[in-house]
């Protein structure tokens, strides 16, 4: 009887874990421990719906839930007999509340610094009033491509060797005359980039050296416009 006393005269109580996890969009049961036989929830974050106890069979648990992923907090007491507990709070964790991870900017790609002989070659070529001069311009850049294999060429020994195969090519395909600027201002580049003593050897380092300016100007002609 003494025991049964004491129950009834001690103070309700509520409790909570301090947290409860949940998915976005998800039902999340709130279960309290407590003395009472009803527990009132309250949100105390905006964004959070709770269900009323009231709908619920069990008047002393309730179900949480949001869209929006974050940190909810709750409050829950009871009461009996006119005496109300201490308030609960637990926090709602929806979707873990991690903060996503931060994302490197997006930085563009640095354009190449425009090629100077590139640019030259444009303001003669658009200045050019020739008949048909793109479909010369687009022989003039097929006279280079195609000598870029003749360069590796073994039977190939001296820069005086190569540059008579690349003046026969051009022949085949340009007359003398034609777009006479542009292959002037192509001339000028690769004698200061390339040997002019005609029995140069063609060592591989010199190989490569006029593959390079070779293919730099076969794409300079193709981005004519």
């Amino acid at each position: 009887m003494y025991l049964l006393l004491a129950v009834l005269a001690a103070d309700p109580v509520v409790n909570l874990p301090q947290e409860i996890t949940g998915q976005p969009g998800e039902f999340i049961p709130i279960k309290p421990t407590t003395t009472g036989k009803v527990v009132r929830f309250v949100a105390l974050d905006t964004g959070l719906n709770l269900f009323p106890s009231d709908l619920l069979s069990d008047k002393t648990a309730t179900v949480a839930s949001s869209v929006r992923p974050g940190r909810y907090r709750v409050l829950a007491y009871t009461a009996l007999a006119d005496v109300a507990s201490s308030p609960a709070i637990t926090t709602i964790v929806i979707g873990g509340a991690v903060p996503p991870a931060p994302v490197d900017p997006v930085v563009p790609p640095v354009p190449p610094p425009a090629d100077p002989m590139a640019e030259a070659l444009q303001s003669i070529y658009g200045a050019l009033a020739e008949d048909q001069k793109d479909a010369k311009r687009a022989a003039l850049a097929g006279v280079y491509r195609r000598a870029i294999p003749l360069v590796d060429d073994a039977r190939v020994k001296t820069t005086g060797e190569l540059y008579l195969l690349v003046r026969q090519t051009a022949r085949q395909l340009l007359a003398d005359g034609d777009l006479r600027a542009v292959r002037e201002r192509l001339n000028q580049e690769l004698d200061g980039s390339l040997p002019t003593v005609q029995d140069t050897p063609l060592t591989p380092e010199l190989r490569d050296r006029i593959k390079a300016q070779f293919t730099r100007c076969a794409m300079a002609l193709e981005g004519l416009k």
